[in-house]
């Protein structure tokens, strides 16, 4: 199925329409784009940049002219995503102070009108006031999105930005179409706690609270409120406890590191050609390659071959998880292969002490190493060495934890069967509990 996209003189007249951009500015940049993210929303953006003529396109500290004008249209709609002038950038380095109730009740009727305008689709009546602020004669509003009172936990947001004569300085605007599961026939939250158990508890070793001990900790994982069915979790899947004594040979190969910046994809190879009507949603991503099972074995074996020759093993185990979302191996934007490493102890996982390797995708040159726990365990100094075996049991802890989850009643947007379909949002109950037990003493601490 293609897109039908809007042309770029659309696009500027309905800038025109909205804002209008002043006589003393030129065109400088205008393209269609595909979505950097695999997937995401909008497919297809229109950008387009105006510059003051005469003016350079960087000011003299190296930053983007303040003469600069910023806009992104929803290919496919027409609609605004994200507008910037950035001639208010002095005033912004005011102090930034709370607006007062009696000043919003004044901006608020602007904020509708601006909607309007810019036809965004946005219900008022799904706009949740997260933020109001003024910074010199600018005003600031920030809006999440909620349903009946309840918060849609996707990311969903309206920022806007006005000046004194409610000029459009600002505009972010994510909102998708989507439709809302009535507020009825949900699992009472007292039963729903009742049925949980202590499976719902994971064991790791917590890095940034130093402590040698390992904790047990409440998963905070989201549940279908009318059904109980389990909608998301951060359980990791163990996939291989690796082999450090392996003779392999292709776990055994010399590794070098390239030390190479890694975020260097070039965005410009996003832009459609001119004079482009029409697009795929479905055609291969240039930032994320496809990857074979023999990609995936080829990554793992690099990686266990680099823990072989720089990592010391008699201590530390290590281990290839899978987590939601997330798998072991991954295609990254700029012809580049990431593989995830977690570091164990006792055969518990050490939590932020992963191992990333982002590997060439051509050469199979490793590029560079991101090692979590070097730049977290700066501070917390850490001793792998030192860390304690579990003492009680999973059962033992959820006594001590079984009253602390609490519930978040909240939408989420259900797994759609195809990315151009609309939306639905369903209700969920996601757990929340700040409590940890530890594994050593039974004691309970509260992360704050």
């Amino acid at each position: 199925m293609k897109l039908q996209l809007i042309t770029i003189q659309a696009a500027l007249d309905n800038m025109e329409q909205w804002v209008g951009i002043p006589s003393s500015h030129e065109l400088i940049s205008s393209g269609i784009f595909r979505n950097p993210e695999y997937e995401g929303s909008p497919f297809y953006t229109i950008e387009l940049e105006w510059n003051q003529k005469g003016e350079p396109a960087l000011d003299e500290d190296g930053l983007v002219n303040v003469q600069t004008i910023r806009a992104i249209l929803d290919a496919c709609t027409g609609r605004m995503v994200a507008f910037y002038r950035h001639d208010h950038r002095r005033e912004a380095k005011q102090p930034e102070v709370e607006m007062t109730d009696a000043l919003y009740e004044k901006l608020y009727p602007q904020v509708l009108g601006w909607i309007s305008r810019l036809d965004l689709q946005v219900d008022p009546a799904e706009l949740r006031l997260v933020r109001k602020s003024v910074t010199g004669g600018i005003y600031r509003l920030s809006y999440l999105r909620h349903s009946q009172g309840i918060p849609l936990a996707d990311y969903q947001t309206l920022e806007i930005k006005l000046n004194q004569d409610f000029e459009l300085l600002h505009i972010n605007c994510v909102w998708d179409e989507c439709t809302f599961a009535p507020n009825e026939a949900l699992i009472p939250p007292e039963v729903f706690i009742r049925q949980l158990d202590s499976r719902q508890l994971s064991l790791g070793y917590i890095s940034l609270l130093a402590s040698r001990h390992p904790y047990y900790i409440c998963r905070e994982d989201v549940y279908d409120a009318a059904t109980g069915e389990l909608i998301c979790t951060d359980q990791a899947e163990l996939i291989e406890q690796i082999d450090m004594k392996t003779a392999r040979p292709q776990r055994n190969q010399p590794i070098r590191i390239l030390h190479q910046p890694i975020f260097t994809a070039d965005y410009n190879v996003l832009r459609l050609e001119e004079g482009v009507t029409e697009a795929d949603p479905y055609a291969p991503h240039v930032f994320f390659n496809p990857i074979s099972d023999d990609d995936v074995a080829k990554a793992k074996d690099i990686a266990v071959s680099y823990l072989k020759q720089y990592q010391d093993g008699n201590v530390v185990e290590f281990a290839f998880f899978r987590k939601e979302g997330r798998e072991v191996v991954e295609s990254m934007r700029g012809n580049q292969v990431v593989v995830e490493i977690q570091r164990m102890v006792h055969g518990i996982p050490v939590m932020g002490a992963g191992i990333r390797l982002v590997i060439d995708h051509t050469s199979w040159e490793v590029k560079n190493v991101v090692d979590t726990f070097i730049f977290k365990n700066q501070g917390t100094k850490l001793d792998l060495k030192q860390l304690l075996a579990p003492v009680i049991t999973a059962d033992s802890a959820w006594e001590q934890l079984k009253d602390k989850p609490m519930l978040k009643l909240q939408y989420r947007f259900a797994p759609a069967p195809s990315p151009l379909g609309t939306k639905r949002a369903v209700l969920t109950y996601a757990l929340d509990c700040d409590w940890i037990c530890d594994a050593s003493t039974g004691e309970l601490t509260r992360l704050d």
